[in-house]
């Protein structure tokens, strides 16, 4: 799991580069659930049909009267779901993409209790399985590359001190398959915040 070491190093670090005074800081953590709808663009078929989890933990220091970072470290199924078109003789086609991704958001506090937050993620892709009427296809983790680099954006809303719920969307900015330049993991993820 080395790939997985060198990127949580990474996430310290830049962590650390961007506040020099971190020792001054109060991190909070922060328990995150929620449900994933991913499609992955380039696949010839639109909607966000395959519903995954989201689950993990997040540490967070404000900056900022209404500004604050948060690193997170978290399980993610993203993928598709074309379903069959008997129309066309077309099978339905799954894949699920199993990735641990570290995304680092910078929130910033609206009023009425609203924040925005944007940032990156870079994801570690731990399996591939793609099943065509429910039959599964070899070797789907060479098609896919091991790490997905993303683009984040979402809208908070915290309901109290301690809990937050959230819609995030999320993309691809590289390819994500080794052989097909044009496919993208597209997520849209609906959660909540657990602070503790």
């Amino acid at each position: 799991m080395k790939p997985l070491r060198k990127a949580l190093a990474l996430a310290a670090l830049l962590l650390g580069l961007a506040w020099p005074d971190a020792h001054a800081q109060i991190f909070r953590g922060a328990l995150t659930l929620g449900l994933n709808s991913a499609q992955i663009d380039g696949d010839l078929n639109s909607g966000f049909n395959k519903v995954g989890a989201l689950a993990g933990l997040a540490l967070r220091t404000r900056f900022d009267s209404k500004a604050q970072l948060a690193l997170g470290l978290h399980y993610i199924a993203k993928g598709n779901r074309i379903p069959s078109d008997p129309d066309l003789g077309t099978s339905e086609l799954k894949t699920r993409l199993d990735y641990v991704e570290l995304p680092l958001l910078l929130h910033y506090d609206m009023a009425n209790r609203f924040n925005f937050h944007l940032g990156a993620g870079v994801a570690l892709l731990l399996k591939a399985t793609a099943k065509e009427n429910g039959e599964v296809f070899p070797d789907r983790d060479l098609f896919y590359k091991t790490f997905d680099f993303t683009a984040i954006g979402g809208v908070g809303y915290e309901w109290t001190d301690r809990v937050e719920s959230f819609i995030r969307w999320a993309y691809s900015v590289p390819a994500i398959t080794t052989e097909v330049t044009s496919r993208r993991n597209h997520t849209l993820a609906f959660g909540l915040h657990y602070a503790f």
